[in-house]
């Protein structure tokens, strides 16, 4: 997955600025990579140790996604 977003990522087949939603250490990974933003989505997590791992790093941490947030209202 991580090969796969890079390459989107590099080759325009990804529009950047743009932003990965996941609710695991690998999606994040991944959008680190790719060069995207993050956004944590926590209640579909199975990571347990999310708490710890996110705590140094810049990224929004979400329980669900929900209409008000995908139109910028929340």
């Amino acid at each position: 997955v991580r090969q796969r977003m890079s390459k989107f990522g590099k080759t325009g087949r990804i529009e950047l600025p743009a932003v990965y939603f996941g609710d695991s250490r690998h999606d994040y990974l991944s959008s680190v990579q790719a060069g995207l933003d993050f956004v944590f989505v926590s209640d579909w997590s199975e990571f347990t140790t999310w708490p710890s791992f996110f705590e140094d790093k810049a990224v929004r941490i979400i329980p669900r996604l929900d209409p008000d947030f995908l139109s910028g209202r929340a």
